[in-house]
């Protein structure tokens, strides 16, 4: 999955989805879901792989897999991780960006900040900062 089609899918969203949770889970390990409920991981290719094959550990939805489309925490966690910084605008938008080094102050540039709006503020918030790694990457 794209990481245009994944930020499409969760700007649509109309409340938390587990199978977006999914999605959104094999494309931050560059993977793909095998299935809607399970994921399957071969830990020695770090890739998904269809269940039926031997070797295999399970990553099912609701225990190992974060629900990102309904908790501010699991994308904050995302957010840190990236190096990234958040804010809330209003009740339904949210605000991703990265913060400036000493010489961007120094120089007294403006941060870049992408926003969202979502059915929730979790959603709201996984679709700004989806918004900013794709800016990222280019």
């Amino acid at each position: 999955m794209s990481l245009a089609s994944l930020i499409a899918e969760v700007e649509k969203l109309t409340a938390p989805s587990r199978e977006v949770d999914g999605r959104l889970f094999g494309w931050l390990h560059d993977t793909e879901p095998c299935g809607t409920f399970m994921l399957c991981f071969d830990e020695e290719k770090f890739q998904f792989r269809h269940p039926i094959e031997e070797r295999r550990a399970w990553y099912v939805l609701g225990t190992d897999v974060p629900e990102f489309t309904a908790s501010i925490d699991a994308v904050v966690a995302l957010i840190e991780r990236e190096g990234l910084e958040w804010l809330r605008k209003s009740p339904d938008a949210m605000t991703v960006y990265a913060p400036l080094t000493d010489e961007q102050e120094a120089r007294k540039e403006w941060a870049v900040h992408f926003s969202a709006a979502g059915a929730t503020p979790a959603i709201a918030l996984l679709a700004a900062f989806l918004r900013a790694i794709e800016a990222r990457a280019g």
